[in-house]
């Protein structure tokens, strides 16, 4: 099985989120949601993630669940996730459906007074409730959810 190498490419990018996500922070504590980690094209996507946010010595990646490429089984990881390690700074994923996902199960935990919904190679800044989780087709994906300690922020 041949896979096209513009998936690697595709995970620096989410990897240069995250690095972003994390600037200030150490440790980082990142959590991955990939569709379906098994198949070739997550994982060359991975791989791509890995090769930069290996960079940062701050970085520590905490958990990696498979999102589906839906929102309702990235909600399902990500509540997980926030089981294991309520003190997650960074969600990244590689579909809009599971950030959706990641985003209600982030609301359902009760961070709601930090900022979302841009990607972390954006300047642009909204407050979490004021996103919509049905965004116009058009709309930039998003792609790195940043969650602080206490104040229970989230970024993207």
């Amino acid at each position: 099985m041949r896979v096209s190498r513009s998936l690697y490419p595709n995970g620096q990018l989410l990897g240069s989120g995250v690095l972003k996500g994390c600037k200030g922070k150490n440790p980082c504590k990142v959590a991955w949601l990939p569709g379906l980690p098994e198949l070739p094209l997550e994982k060359a996507r991975t791989d791509g993630l890995y090769s930069i946010i290996k960079k940062s010595k701050a970085i520590q990646v905490v958990s990696v669940q498979a999102g589906g490429y839906l929102a309702a089984p990235a909600l399902k990881a990500t509540q997980n996730i926030l089981q294991a390690h309520p003190d997650v700074n960074v969600i990244v994923s590689s579909g809009d459906q599971m950030i959706a996902g990641a985003y209600r199960a982030i609301k359902l935990a009760g961070i709601a007074d930090g900022k979302s919904g841009r990607p972390a190679r954006s300047s642009r800044e909204r407050r979490a409730d004021q996103e919509p989780l049905d965004r116009p087709a058009d709309a930039e994906p998003d792609r790195t959810f940043r969650h602080e300690g206490e104040h229970r922020q989230v970024q993207a």
